[in-house]
This record gives structure tokens, C-alpha cells and sequence, in this order.
């Protein structure tokens, strides 16, 4: 898959909590914002300690109001407006884009600058009644300045409707017209296909490893290991022999290095500590498969799918009983520190003191599609799984699931390629991959998932929205008059029927049904 000097990425997310180099808040020409955004300000209301530049809110249309080390930089937009033109807020979005491209990129391991962005306009802005135009308008708009400035920029919507119209007009667009170029793009392009048809089928489930949680700025399991050996209250004696252990083994003394458990548990949460989920876990979860998997003890997969009032809930420590998608921890969260697995007698113990979890993930592996990404396959456990697996298979052709991989790897295809496919990035470098080496491949890989993203979207769920009417072809129209007719039939009514119909017209869009759904519930 062809790797664009820009591209414009689209989530279901939450702007404020995308791991991003910058992110464009909308205020008004007096620079008051809405509530929205108390959490990344710190306030809500008007921005006093802005310097605006000249022009503001004619030939300047956005500045950078907050540069933080920690986080993404704030840049305030003057498209806060109610009753503008779809062509006015665009002007605002892509003012910034502009205005933000000269900085260099500032998040590790990325090859382009990130900047991010919502849908303007569309809440209680001057498109609110016709948000099929507004999107039709600034998609393309945007995959415009972001090939044009070399930047990539992130679309970041707001639930279903937004992000399945957003994915339309892509998808109508050069976007959805893709022409592989050689042997290795025509192959991720039939991956990224067949991905999409397992999760449209509600038949993917997610494997989520630590290269995931990398793209927010976490370190890997050596990372993380020298992280705390930096933080230790006792000195290790001898730090080159101890970095020639055993990871695990690194694990079991770093813990005796601390004062106590609960010194040792605060300077891993320290060390782990993020609000900002990555753009891979923004990808991962708008895919709206209901099922994943994780050997990650950070919550950022929960953090990039608890958006638009969804839940996600966490096992084995939540119920699963009335969530939108669930999240297995394999070895435990950092908020349950006595059941994080990172020693030796940790993993020792493991088969047994969770034997229920990996039988859980062992009835996904032999009844649904799963998707590995940013996983080795080295976890001695999982070999452990995936041999019982193959017992209980016994022969079934077919293979259990799909793993993504940076960099052309024949080895492991042949350790795995029986049961997984091997979908590579890119080819492996001449000797050992640099770091730019890495931050491109890692780069194709969210450009895949966002591949996936589109051929998987789900189209339908503003199909009986008036406000999206627009987007609608003349077949879509007539069968969206129709069924919106039943809807309010459907909203009205009680009884079993009228229950079993309400929350399928609520997921096609249908205001009426959704409403009397909710009053009842």
C-alpha cells in the first residue's frame, strides 16, 4: 500500500485524547469556547490569556494559543460560529492546517506531522440541519491539504452517524478508487478487504500488543523495564549483567529493588501514566468489532472506545451484561497491580491462576476471525493456546486469524503462516532497521488500518436522519421515506414487536424511534 507524502486519517474518537502533534479547538471571534473542552483547557467559557494575532477572524483564522511538552499543542479556531456557510468552516479547518505545517513533528517515531481536527459546523454550528453538505464539503477539502502541506491529518468524529458519513464520502471519492501499484500493495489491498469483510460480518475480534500502545509514547517491554531500573530505591549492582537477563527475570528483581509493593506499583503507574490513546487505537476501535483482546496493562483501548456514551467493559473485572464491546486483559491492568504479569513466576502461574481467560481466548480463536497487531507472537503463553488450538481444530482448513507485522519476516510465516496470515508492511532493510525504518513502516501500518477502516464502515446509520438526507442517493431516499414512516409506527407502539423494531430503526438513524426507546428505558 502506497505510503502518501499526506493523508487524511478518520476515527470515532475523542480530539481531546488523540496522541497528536496538534489539535484545533473551535472558539468564536471573542474566543469563547464551550464546554467541551474544560478537560484540555482547564477552564470553559472565554479564553483570557490569548494573544491574537493581526487579522484575527478574517485573514487569521487560527493560532497557536498553548505549546505543552506533555501533550499535543493547542491551536484556537475561530469556527465556533452558529448559522455560517459549510465553505466558512472549511476555510478555518485548513487556515490551521497551513498555519501548523511548518512545525517539525514532535511525537516519536512518526514520519509526519500529526495534526487533528473535529467536524466543525456540525453541532450547534450553521450545518446542524444539513450535515450530509457539511461532509461532503470539508473531506475532500481536507485529503487536499494534507497531500498538498505533507502533513497527515486526523478527522476526529463524534459517533456512528459522523463517522460512517465521513467514510461515505471518502469512499466516493479517489479514496474509494484505488489502483495497487506492484505485488505488495495489490496483497495489503486483499488484506485490508478481507479484513474489512470478517469485521463487517461481526466476526473480527482485535489482539492488541504493545507496538499499539507504542504510538502513544509508551515504551516497549525493554523500555518499560528500563524505566523502572531507573527508579529503583535500591541500586542494582551490576546493570550491564542485569540487561543480559531474561525480561522476565529483569521483572522479578527490578520488584525487589523497590522499598515496597506499593512504591513499586506507583512508579509503574507512573512510568505508564498517559491520557492520549494512539491514532492505531483510534483505528482499532471504530472498526466496532465487539470482541478484543490485550496483554497491555494501560487503559488506552478502553480510553479510545468509551466515546458517544459507548462502553467497553473489562474482564475479568466488569460484567460483560449490557456493553457495547468488551476487553480481556491477559495480564492484568494497572489498576489491578497484583495482577499484572511481568516475572517469570508470574507467567509460571499464569495458566493457572487465569485458566477461564485464555479459555475464553482460545473459543475466539476457534470461532471468530482475529486480528493481531503490535504483537510479536513470542509470548510463551500464547504458544501454549495456540497448540491446544490446533489439537482441538484437529485439521479444519481454514486459519484462525491474521497477524500485521512492520517488516518482511519468513521465518516467522513459516513458524505461523498454517495458522496465521502474515501481512508485512513493508520489506525488512538491509541489516538491522533504523529508527526511520521503523517510524515508516509504522506509518503504513496505521495507513492499513485506516484502509480497513473505510472498507469496513457501516454506511447505514444515518440512513433515516433528515440532516443527513443529502448524502443519500434517490433509491436510498425513497426506502429511507419508507422506513422512516415505520419508524414513527415503531416509536408509538408497545408490545414485543414494536420492541424487537425499536432499537433497529434507532441504529439506522431514526430520531422518533430512538427517542421513545430511550423515555422507555
Amino acid at each position: 500500500m502506497a505510503h502518501p507524502a499526506g493523508h487524511l486519517f478518520i476515527i470515532d474518537g475523542d480530539l481531546t485524547k488523540l496522541h497528536c502533534d496538534a489539535i484545533l479547538i473551535p472558539v468564536d471571534v471573542e474566543l469563547s469556547c464551550t464546554a467541551t473542552w474544560h478537560d484540555i483547557l482547564g477552564f470553559s467559557g472565554r479564553v483570557d490569556d490569548a494573544t491574537v494575532p493581526d487579522g484575527w477572524g478574517s485573514r487569521a483564522r487560527s493560532f497557536l494559543y498553548r505549546a505543552d511538552k506533555a501533550g499535543p499543542d493547542i491551536w484556537l479556531g475561530d469556527i465556533g460560529r452558529h448559522g455560517a456557510p459549510d465553505d466558512w468552516y472549511l476555510t478555518g479547518l485548513v487556515d490551521f492546517i497551513e498555519r501548523a505545517s511548518s512545525a517539525p513533528p514532535r511525537i516519536r517515531d512518526t514520519p509526519r506531522l500529526r495534526l487533528a481536527v473535529n467536524v466543525a459546523g456540525s453541532g450547534a454550528g450553521g450545518s446542524a440541519g444539513d450535515k450530509g453538505h457539511l461532509f461532503d464539503t470539508i473531506v475532500p477539502a481536507l485529503e487536499s491539504a494534507a497531500a498538498r502541506l505533507h502533513v497527515d491529518v486526523v478527522l476526529v468524529c463524534w459517533g456512528d452517524q459522523q463517522y460512517a458519513a465521513a467514510q461515505r464520502v471518502r469512499g466516493r471519492g479517489s479514496a474509494g478508487l484505488v489502483t495497487p501499484a506492484d505485488e505488495r500493495e495489490q496483497s495489503l489491498e486483499t488484506a485490508a478487504a478481507s479484513l474489512a469483510q470478517f469485521a463487517r460480518r461481526s466476526e473480527l475480534v482485535l489482539f492488541i500488543g504493545a507496538g499499539v500502545s507504542m504510538g502513544a509514547g509508551l515504551s516497549s517491554w525493554q523500555g518499560l523495564l528500563d524505566a523502572l531500573l531507573s527508579k529503583v530505591d535500591v541500586e542494582v549492582a551490576d546493570v550491564d549483567r542485569f540487561r543480559q537477563l531474561d525480561v522476565r527475570d529483569q521483572g522479578l528483581l527490578l520488584r525487589r529493588h523497590f522499598s515496597s509493593p506499593e512504591r513499586y506499583h506507583a512508579v509503574f503507574e507512573d512510568v505508564l501514566a498517559t491520557g492520549r490513546y494512539s491514532l492505531g487505537h483510534g483505528l482499532l476501535s471504530s472498526l466496532r468489532t465487539r470482541e478484543a483482546v490485550t496483554t497491555n496493562y494501560d487503559d488506552l483501548y478502553e480510553l479510545a472506545s468509551r466515546t458517544a456514551n459507548r462502553t467497553c467493559a473489562v474482564l475479568p473485572y466488569e460484567p460483560v451484561l449490557n456493553q457495547d464491546r468488551w476487553l480481556l486483559k491477559l495480564h492484568g491492568s494497572l489498576e489491578r497491580p497484583d495482577d499484572m504479569v511481568l516475572t517469570r513466576d508470574d507467567y509460571l502461574g499464569l495458566q493457572a491462576r487465569a485458566g477461564a481467560l485464555f479459555g475464553v481466548l482460545q473459543a475466539m480463536l476457534m470461532t471468530r476471525h482475529m486480528l493481531f497487531v503490535g504483537y510479536s507472537l513470542t509470548d510463551d503463553t500464547f504458544h501454549r493456546v495456540m497448540h491446544e488450538v490446533r489439537q482441538a481444530r484437529r485439521g479444519v482448513p481454514g486459519k484462525v486469524g491474521t497477524a500485521l507485522v512492520l517488516f518482511d519476516d519468513p521465518l516467522l510465516t513459516e513458524l505461523w503462516g498454517d495458522d496465521l496470515e502474515i501481512i508485512s508492511i513493508a520489506p525488512r532493510p538491509g541489516g538491522q532497521p533504523t529508527e526511520a525504518d521503523i517510524a515508516s513502516a509504522a506509518r503504513g501500518l496505521d495507513l492499513f488500518l485506516d484502509r480497513v477502516g473505510l472498507l469496513a464502515a457501516d454506511v447505514t446509520s444515518f440512513l433515516l436522519d433528515p440532516t443527513y438526507r443529502s448524502m443519500l442517493d434517490d433509491e436510498e431516499r425513497e426506502l429511507s421515506e419508507v422506513l422512516t414512516k415505520a419508524a414513527v409506527l415503531v416509536g408509538r407502539g408497545c408490545g414485543p414487536i414494536a420492541d424487537l423494531l425499536r432499537p433497529q430503526f434507532g441504529r439506522l438513524g431514526a430520531v422518533e424511534a430512538s427517542d421513545v426507546q430511550g423515555r422507555r428505558t
